[in-house]
């Protein structure tokens, strides 16, 4: 009996901390399936894209070219400095050896922003993956960035400590 096939091409994609790859082709992922990211100094980050695929027999042992891109909710890509946040990647996927004729494979492609980048607090963002120069609404994670939280101020201001009725300044 054959193995059921992906009769159209699937990505699923997916936010961490940090990626590592392994030589068995799997994806190790730490702090993975966040959509809010918080600013530590002047970056966001680091974070990692990891973009899974499920990929049909016609698209097996040829090259396919994946591209990950960072859009601002205006729908723009980010440009960080004078370069454009789109990583392009040429992979090629094959069927498990020894897998029936006509069988899909599997893999994925995945990139790491260390130490981070720069980016606007409160705004959303999504990474976009367009495979072949193919994009499907659903082949995208989004996020947005909170603003980093506001050391506390003792002695002044509306944080101050209140006079208190007793003790020896009372």
């Amino acid at each position: 009996m054959a193995a059921p096939r992906p009769q159209r091409l699937h990505v699923d994609v997916l936010l961490a901390e940090r990626t590592t790859n392994s030589p068995n082709g799997t994806v190790n992922l730490l702090g993975a399936g966040w959509s809010t990211i918080q600013r530590s100094g002047p970056l966001v980050g680091p974070m990692s894209v990891v973009a899974f695929l499920k990929v049909p027999y016609e698209l097996c042992n040829r090259d396919v070219r994946v591209e990950l891109s960072l859009v601002d909710e205006d729908g723009y890509v980010v440009v960080a400095g004078e370069q454009e946040l789109r990583i392009t990647q040429v992979s090629r996927f094959s069927p498990p050896p020894g897998a029936p004729n006509g069988t899909g494979a599997t893999g994925s492609v995945s990139i790491e922003l260390s130490p981070g980048i720069p980016l606007t607090d409160g705004r959303g963002y999504q990474w976009r993956v367009a495979v072949n120069s193919q994009h499907e609404p659903e082949w995208q994670a989004a996020f947005w960035v909170a603003a980093a939280p506001q050391p506390p101020q003792l002695g002044s201001g509306p944080t101050a400590l209140p006079q208190l009725p007793f003790g020896p300044n009372a």
